[in-house]
């Protein structure tokens, strides 16, 4: 089965982010969220602009 994957060629408005697994995030704008949550943080994420977020957890 292939893993989750989300591709964002702009801005990526959120209230919560989680990412678990085998997930992959790219994100070519800005991320802002309430909460951003990752968990096993050795898979991909790429956020080329700015991340806002009220909580970071990894």
């Amino acid at each position: 089965m292939d893993p989750a994957r989300l591709i964002v060629l702009g801005d990526l408005r959120s209230r919560n982010i989680y990412l678990a697994g085998d997930a992959k995030l790219v994100g070519r704008g800005h991320v802002t969220a309430e909460t951003f949550v990752g968990d096993m943080t050795d898979k991909l994420v790429m956020i080329h602009g700015d991340l806002r977020a009220t909580v970071s957890i990894f």
